[in-house]
């Protein structure tokens, strides 16, 4: 009798929550789980070891997706940037979670402004536009506009090793990018319902220890895991209420030293967290919390990426 394949997700928990949580990030520097609140515009901090919920902040509009940006010297705490779906308004704004106020307000109106990845070195904050099919950059500092690609329709965004990482809803594919003018290098996916095809994806991350792509299927409800050269690895999920079951997940964090992944479970009002064990060729690897040395620990960020 054939053995069962072994899966590398075990659900761990879950985080109730009223409204659309369409986004989730952690910063593992102050110990910090941030997750957006779609219904009533806000980013709800809580405790990331006890999940207590500390404090919200109002960002304004129908807030979709956020990043945490480091590059403010003046501030303990690191800032937020957080698109919105807020007609007529600018959809992208900086808050302060020091002092929980409104630092700027980008200058220009978004169309369907969504993923946001920050570059911490350069103070850019590269920001995806589903209607428009722009992929904008805009600076850290004031908002201010610092070029646009035209891309397709690109839902989310992360940057790994220097190549930008897009979901593209149309194609159902994931897209390589040249951050420089926004070139396509390569792409893997296709539209479908079967295992390895994407149906709306909404949230891709990067695990940083094997370079394995971690992609929210949204319209197929499940996470998929790819190789970065695109061989499918394993999915989890599927369209329910219960425990592993999923509604539309959209954002996507990885705590890359306990290995939880984070997922934003928007229509059944929750966060789902899986225990993920990384994947180098399908076959199962320890996670290399030990190896890990305090100074390289305080220095994660929520969008995990660091080099080795």
């Amino acid at each position: 009798m054939q053995q069962a394949k072994k899966s590398h997700f075990q659900y761990i928990s879950t985080i109730a929550h009223s409204g659309f949580i369409t986004d989730v990030k952690i910063c593992l520097k102050h110990n910090l789980l941030l997750l957006v609140n779609y219904s009533s515009g806000t980013v709800m901090v809580h405790n990331l070891t006890t999940r207590e919920k500390m404090f919200d902040v109002n960002v304004g509009g129908y807030c979709y997706y956020v990043a945490l940006d480091y590059t403010d010297p003046d501030c303990t705490l690191p800032c937020i940037i957080s698109t919105s779906d807020s007609y007529g308004d600018c959809g992208l704004r900086k808050h302060s979670l020091d002092t929980k106020q409104l630092i700027w307000k980008g200058p220009c109106t978004l169309s369907s402004a969504r993923g946001l990845y920050v570059d911490q070195e350069k103070k850019q904050v590269y920001v995806t536009e589903r209607d428009s099919g722009l992929l904008r950059v805009f600076s850290c500092v004031d908002g201010s506009l610092v070029t646009q690609f035209k891309v397709g329709a690109v839902t989310d965004v992360t940057m790994s090793l220097g190549t930008l990482v897009v979901c593209d809803k149309d194609a159902g594919c994931i897209k390589f990018l040249s951050p420089t003018d926004g070139s396509l290098i390569r792409k893997i996916g296709e539209n479908g319902e079967s295992i390895g095809k994407l149906n709306y994806p909404r949230g891709v991350i990067v695990d940083p220890i094997t370079r394995n792509l971690i992609v929210s299927d949204s319209d197929n409800h499940r996470i998929q895991i790819f190789t970065w050269n695109g061989e499918y690895l394993e999915s989890v999920g599927k369209k329910g209420s219960g425990e592993a079951e999923l509604n539309t997940p959209f954002g996507i964090v990885l705590n890359s030293i306990t290995g939880e992944l984070f997922v934003s479970d928007c229509y059944n009002y929750r966060v789902i967290v899986f225990k993920y064990d990384s994947l180098i060729s399908g076959k199962s690897e320890v996670r290399f919390k030990n190896m890990l040395s305090k100074s390289l620990h305080e220095s994660l960020l929520s969008d995990i990426e660091f080099s080795l």
